[in-house]
């Protein structure tokens, strides 16, 4: 299944719920055959990991950006 939007890297960094102080980090990005969704693992340090949605982007989760 092809997503509507490029989908995020490993690597690339995203903000989750507006929180800029915590560092998350996509560790994977799988297709959940179950929901049809594109998932987004991320690894958060010494907080863990969680996961966020393809389709929740610009709502959830929004990518990180460098003021320059």
């Amino acid at each position: 299944m092809k997503p509507a939007k490029t989908l995020p890297h490993v690597g690339e960094r995203l903000v989750v719920h507006g929180l800029f102080q915590y560092e998350s980090t996509v560790i994977g990005v799988e297709w959940d055959e179950e929901r049809s969704a594109w998932r987004i693992d991320l690894d958060w340090g010494i907080h863990g990991q969680s996961r966020v949605w393809a389709h929740d982007e610009n709502k959830v989760w929004f990518r990180w950006r460098r003021n320059s």
